[in-house]
């Protein structure tokens, strides 16, 4: 059966969070928008999701993607559409059928 995907982080391994960038637009960072509910944790989180913006539409993530300046940023839309620095899209699929990563439309993470 396929159990899908895991990534696992060595907290002590992890190095400590650089200062938030400026962002296009002043979109926000997924970083940003999430509650860690155990500050030991926190490096990793931005180690992981490192300048991830968040973007409400798709056509909205591709303008913050791919900016005029030649610059790219990693976006998601808010229904988990993925625009990758390396320009690679992904998402789709259907509702999770068990976690928490979605309730009632808005995303959160339980820790």
């Amino acid at each position: 059966k396929n159990l899908g995907r895991a990534n696992f982080i060595v907290l002590d391994q992890v190095k400590k969070a650089k200062t938030a960038p400026k962002t296009p637009d002043n979109a926000p960072r997924l970083l940003d928008l999430i509650e860690i509910s155990d500050p030991k944790y926190a490096d990793a989180f931005a180690m992981t999701l490192r300048d991830t913006l968040v973007a409400e539409s798709l056509d909205e993530a591709v303008k913050l993607a791919y900016r005029p300046d030649n610059s790219r940023w990693r976006v998601v839309t808010t229904k988990g559409q993925l625009i990758d620095t390396s320009g690679t899209m992904s998402g789709g699929g259907g509702k999770p059928r068990q976690g928490r990563m979605l309730l009632d439309g808005e995303a959160t993470v339980a820790i």
